[in-house]
């Protein structure tokens, strides 16, 4: 799925404001990225089983 060019600078903002506010992890391509992996995972599951890191708590 092409991004239009709005949606374009939506994530060119929404990446400026997320760094300023949290670090440099969520760039443009970090974001499209994170959109990716939402769009291609079921929404009644969690992606925890999947990850190999998933095991480690906060």
């Amino acid at each position: 799925m092409r991004i239009a060019e709005y949606g374009s600078q939506l994530f060119d903002k929404l990446s400026k404001d997320l760094t300023k506010s949290y670090g440099k992890r969520f760039s443009r391509s970090n974001l499209l990225y994170m959109r990716k992996l939402y769009n291609s995972s079921p929404k009644r599951e969690t992606l925890s089983h999947k990850l190999t890191w998933s095991h480690y708590s906060c």
